[in-house]
């Protein structure tokens, strides 16, 4: 019989380790699963790094009379390389969403991703960025600097979130090196300065830039301001320079989103900003600031919250358009109309929510930092395409002309921005037809030329706000259950995990059916939405 020591289960613990590592590093290594160039070998060199630390720790253990001792280091290890399995596995997931599980079945993204991606890519090259981008579908930041993937959400793969996706061309331009970053670290870096000077022994009052701070900055700049005896102030930073160092490389993060948002209105215009306002902000709390990863299930109450709140992401939005409008040399003003819109859309859902209007206030507080990222970074990089943003923006009204009856010229079809853009005018003045509009948006994209759409009754903005979110769940739960029935899935895995997501999804179906019926009577506010 084989006794079981300390020893024993060490050598298994890791011998287990090793194992995952490996079996996910065959999955890396498969012919079925097609990776773009680069990908095998940034995914793979995290794996290499984690398996060779494994290879030290057990020729550590060989030169010890007990590897208990090492049982520490073993636990470390593990934990981190959960933390890389987990991500890969999420990474190959999206990947086999995109392109299908089996040889020569279809997308389950039916096509976007291949789309998005290469609009994506022409979108980058017009403002200078060098680093190619590729699309997956996944959970977590939109963007994955290091490798260049940009994550669709799950089951959002329809021309209404395209514009969305644009952001990542906006945070490439914040975050990759290049004349975009080095101009908006000119208009960032004093701020983080003032955070990191907190502490400085001369600094008697609080810095003058309290309004672009995370909330946790202020408060421990007040904290360290109400300590009075130099011994109080001592141990006061040695509590909190940590978390100040951490909180300082929040606080750029936060103000390169907000310069993205501003980046990506100007070289996309309102088709983005319709986009946002419609599906994204957040109208019941519009003062909290976001989470890094939008999906975040597990600790979601306890993560940290540092990117944009929705009233700093919709004044830095309108204050792009604003002075875009403002510098028009023919002074045409095309963006007032969308920009009264868009303050019409805020205010509707705020009220039907029956929170505060804070968005004035802010747009105030913010004017002299958006006009020195719009003059100094955006202006400088990008001058040159904000006439072409324009042109855009001129030919997408067009087009929604066009949908509503009046014919093109004969030959002509539009650019993708221009088709979403137009498709989004349609929505804001017949959200019933958006189903219909979606599917002759994406006829337009194979050639068709029929393209008059039924107009229908038109709604209240607040009740346009609801009813494109209502579909959005619709949306998804038509895609849900056509890959749960999908034949590149085995029988056996689609009945082992069908019933539970059924379960799990019905409740949700059934709110939002009794949503659309009180949407109809006037009783369901983004409040009861949830």
């Amino acid at each position: 019989m084989i006794s079981i020591t300390p020893d024993l289960l060490w050598y298994n613990r890791l011998d287990g380790l090793e194992q995952d590592l490996r079996r996910v590093e065959s999955l890396l290594e498969a012919e079925l699963i097609e990776l773009k160039p680069g990908f095998r070998g940034k995914l793979g060199g995290l794996l290499s790094d984690l398996l060779f630390e494994l290879k030290a720790l057990r020729d550590r253990a060989k030169t010890h009379k007990e590897p208990v001792h090492l049982w520490a280091d073993l636990a470390s290890l593990h934990r981190r390389s959960q933390k890389i399995i987990e991500a890969q596995l999420e990474f190959l997931g999206g990947i086999a969403m995109v392109w299908g599980v089996s040889e020569g079945w279809g997308r389950f993204d039916e096509g976007f991703a291949p789309l998005t991606e290469e609009w994506l890519n022409e979108l980058r090259r017009r403002v200078g960025l060098d680093r190619p981008l590729s699309l997956i579908v996944g959970r977590g930041s939109i963007l994955e600097l290091e490798i260049g993937i940009v994550r669709i959400p799950f089951l959002d793969w329809d021309l209404w979130h395209l514009p969305l996706l644009g952001r990542a061309v906006g945070l490439l331009a914040a975050t990759s090196e290049g004349r975009q970053k080095d101009r908006l670290d000119k208009v960032v870096d004093p701020i983080i300065q003032q955070v990191n000077r907190l502490f400085w022994n001369d600094v008697r009052q609080l810095p003058s830039d309290l309004v672009r701070m995370l909330p946790e900055i202020v408060e421990i700049g007040q904290g360290y301001q109400s300590a009075t005896l130099d011994t109080e102030k001592e141990l006061f930073r040695q509590n909190h320079q940590e978390p100040l160092n951490e909180l300082s490389n929040q606080q750029r993060t936060y103000l390169y989103h907000l310069f993205a948002d501003m980046f990506t209105t100007a070289i996309l215009g309102p088709a983005y900003a319709l986009a946002v306002f419609v599906l994204e902000l957040d109208y019941y709390s519009p003062e909290q600031y976001s989470l890094e990863d939008p999906d975040q299930i597990e600790g979601r109450d306890m993560a940290p919250r540092f990117l944009p709140a929705s009233s700093h992401r919709a004044a830095a939005i309108l204050a792009t358009l604003q002075a875009m409008d403002e510098e028009d040399p023919d002074q045409q003003r095309d963006y007032n109309s969308v920009i009264q819109r868009l303050e019409t859309i805020w205010r509707a859902a705020i009220q039907s929510t029956g929170q505060q209007d804070s968005l004035d206030i802010i747009r105030q507080k913010f004017s002299v930092w958006h006009q020195d990222l719009y003059q100094n970074v955006i202006q400088r990089t990008v001058g040159i395409l904000l006439k072409d943003t324009r042109e855009t923006w001129r030919r997408t009204q067009d087009w929604y002309k066009a949908l509503c009856g009046k014919r093109p010229k004969p030959g002509l079809f539009p650019t993708i921005t221009e088709l979403v853009g137009a498709i989004w005018l349609h929505r804001l003045d017949y959200p019933d037809q958006a189903d219909s509009t979606l599917i002759l948006a994406n006829l337009i994209l194979q050639g068709e030329n029929q393209i008059v759409l039924p107009q229908g009754p038109g709604t209240s903005p607040s009740k346009m706000v609801i009813q494109a979110r209502l579909d959005r769940f619709k949306h998804c739960w038509e895609r849900l259950e056509k890959i749960l029935k999908s034949g590149q899935i085995s029988e056996g895995d689609r009945a082992a995990v069908a019933g539970r997501f059924y379960r799990l999804l019905s409740e949700q179906e059934y709110q939002r059916e009794q949503c659309s019926f009180g949407l109809q009577g006037g009783g369901c506010t983004p409040r009861n939405m949830g």
